[in-house]
């Protein structure tokens, strides 16, 4: 697994799961419960329409957390595939989860604590380990209610501990994800409905987002479909104190009288969920409703502040009056997809099913590339291409017309040749290039085969075989230090793939006099230049704690750590962190010559940042983990191990995003002198 389930050291005293949810709730009555469900159908959007409610109550002054509970039964997001699933997110403790954190994360702009998403498989798994351990059950037979249920409340509770340092939310609000009805779904209903009657009157609330068709045979909306999903999760247990109707357009005020009648809920606590030209402009939507009025006066919340989303406000009005427009493509492996539903064309007689673009892979790169060109005054135009689209022969004319040339994560061989054949017609192009985690390596290999001349460079991960032979410029990382536990790691090719690789927050060196020291130090003192701090990535000191790394190195030798904090400040090196999703990395017997210059007048790479190097336990670091590298003469030829997009904000964009879109919109200057 991906996380770290220790119990709370005082909870250990209790016998019981139920105990310990009954001392929490106890001790948490200030604390308010938001509970959100959806109906009718799948992908009504209950992530961005909760984000958007939490968004308008922080703005009110209440500090608010989120929660996705996800009913399948993986234990993670881990190794499920992007095309079913959406991107995989990582928070900072590591923990790989639905996209909808992505949501939550972007409009509150925080930083999620540990448990703010877990699976029915998290859950089972959970209950399952502590009963063959012998804890809590002691010879029970092991049912869905009560021993499910508990657990399922034990971790909504739990969120509150991670953040019991920072005096505790005020709000949290949970997603069930899922539609009501669906038979894997149904032990989170219940466990609510439990949580609910366990909370003080006042303490919780249940939203109900469903779909509202338009039928254009009669020219109406139907109500009929919110009605029966309302009675589905009636049965259940929940009776739905506010419902939300996502629909194309506004509802009459009848519509509105006969879903309060026949769903038992007051006609002033049914809004809609519109839909917006972009997703930030929902807030707003809501604030014109006065949604968050209604939700305040039903948990008798208090606040003399009014609600102000001006700063997105502002961003979303730029998105119409942005004055420049770049051309970025961005070249992924879950790009296309094969929807059973799509229809067969009948003239043409084929029975081909048409693959259709699916871009919730790369949410959060989408978002970032959004972000950064809003601060630019850019209109960024995203072109989705498959890794396998391109040969030898089509890249030129492919990539003719971008500016920009972005390859994300991903994992496994398909394509990767005919992207390495890209990546080299971009860097030969003098193209502003952006790889990300196996952007990164793919850029690596492209180099050594092409310049450095080992024909045979490749990733263990792509051709085994690459290890024997000593071209194994991306490798198989064996070990390294996990700073939020303080110990080493060790992986080989039998370790199990969910939640074993490199994952989260960790600090990255920058080095002065490289293209990425210069747009995080442009980031941070335009931030430091400006009262309310528009940027969110301060210049972090390596003992300074940051959440969840409080003890992150309080096991290392004190020498060494002194040591090292010297030479940081020696070498004027600046310290950022970043999130992390990969187990393989550049081999390190491949740096000395990837960063030389060359005699015939090449460009070669410069290590941009790297991983602090330290003793710990009579144990060295692995050398030189490359976190960023980049081409010394190139315009910008970047490439990150780490993943930015999941830190990217729209007020607050990533600087490696910022540097790449204007350098995207030099290059498109360049070409039109």
């Amino acid at each position: 697994m991906s996380r770290k389930t220790k119990e709370v050291p005082h909870l250990e005293k209790f016998k019981s799961i139920d105990e310990i949810n009954t001392d929490i709730i106890s001790k948490m009555e200030k604390t308010k419960f938001i509970f959100i469900t959806g109906g009718v159908i799948s992908s009504l959007g209950k992530g961005v329409a909760g984000a958007s409610l939490g968004a308008l109550l922080k703005s009110k002054g209440y500090n608010v957390s989120m929660q996705k509970l996800d009913p399948y039964l993986n234990t993670d997001a881990g190794t499920m595939n992007p095309q079913q699933h959406g991107e995989v997110f990582v928070t900072d403790e590591g923990s790989e989860t639905d996209m909808d954190l992505g949501h939550y994360e972007r409009f509150l702009d925080v930083h999620l604590p540990p448990h703010s998403c877990f699976t029915s498989g998290y859950i089972y798994s959970e209950v399952l380990n502590k009963e063959r351990e012998g804890r809590f059950y002691e010879g029970q037979t092991i049912q869905i209610v009560p021993h499910i249920t508990d657990m399922i409340k034990h971790y909504i509770l739990r969120q509150t501990y991670s953040y019991a340092d920072f005096g505790g939310p005020d709000v949290v609000i949970v997603e069930i994800g899922g539609t009501v009805g669906d038979i894997e779904g149904q032990p989170f209903c219940e466990a609510v409905q439990e949580l609910r009657i366990q909370l003080r009157p006042y303490q919780s609330l249940s939203i109900h987002l469903t779909f509202l068709p338009y039928l254009k045979s009669s020219g109406e909306i139907k109500t009929k479909p919110t009605q029966h999903s309302v009675k589905e999760l009636r049965a259940l247990g929940l009776r739905p104190e506010i419902i939300i109707c996502r629909c194309q357009e506004e509802i009459s005020l009848e519509s509105k009288a006969k879903l309060s009648k026949t769903c038992g809920v007051f006609q002033d606590c049914i809004f809609t969920s519109p839909d917006v030209p972009n997703i930030y402009m929902l807030p707003e939507h809501f604030k014109n409703q006065a949604v968050v009025e209604k939700v305040c006066e039903l948990l008798q919340m208090k606040s003399s502040k009014e609600v102000d989303i001006a700063p997105l406000a502002k961003f979303t009005n730029s998105l119409a009056t942005l004055k420049k427009q770049v051309n970025i493509a961005v070249i992924g492996k879950y790009v296309k997809q094969v929807r059973q539903d799509t229809k067969v064309d009948k003239q043409e007689g084929s029975g081909e099913k048409k693959p259709v673009i699916y871009l919730e892979s790369y949410k959060s790169v989408h978002e970032a590339l959004c972000h950064a060109g809003v601060k630019n005054d850019a209109q960024v135009e995203v072109n989705y291409f498959e890794y396998d689209e391109f040969n030898q022969r089509n890249i030129k004319d492919k990539l003719s017309k971008f500016d920009g040339v972005l390859v994300p994560g991903g994992f496994g061989d398909r394509g990767m040749d005919d992207l390495i054949h890209c990546i080299k017609h971009v860097r030969e192009s003098q193209i502003p290039f952006f790889g990300i985690c196996l952007g990164l390596q793919l850029a690596v290999i492209e180099f050594t085969r092409n310049v450095l001349k080992i024909k045979g460079a490749n990733s263990e991960e792509f051709d085994p075989d690459c290890r024997q032979r000593k071209e194994n410029v991306i490798y198989l990382m064996g070990r390294w230090y996990e700073y939020r536990t303080g110990q080493m790691v060790y992986r080989d090719e039998q370790t199990q793939k969910g939640g074993t690789m490199r994952l989260g927050l960790k600090p990255c060196l920058l080095n002065p006099g490289t293209k990425a020291y210069d747009i995080y130090r442009n980031t941070f003192d335009e931030a430091n230049s400006k009262e309310n701090k528009v940027y969110h990535y301060p210049e972090v000191p390596l003992r300074q704690s940051v959440e969840i790394y409080r003890d992150a190195f309080s096991n290392l030798d004190e020498a060494s750590l002194t040591k090292m904090e010297k030479e940081i400040k020696n070498k004027n090196l600046m310290t950022i962190y970043e999130r992390h999703r990969h187990r393989y990395e550049i081999n390190p017997d491949y740096h000395e010559s990837l960063t030389k210059p060359s005699a015939k007048g090449n460009d070669y790479f410069i290590i941009s940042g790297d991983a602090p190097s330290f003793s710990t336990g009579g144990e060295t670091l692995p050398p030189h983990i490359v976190e960023i590298m980049e081409l010394k003469h190139h315009p910008w030829h970047v490439g990150c191990q780490f993943h930015p997009e999941f830190l990217s904000r729209p007020l607050r964009p990533h600087p490696l995003f910022l540097g790449f879109i204007k350098a995207a919109i030099k290059f498109q200057k360049s070409r039109k002198n």
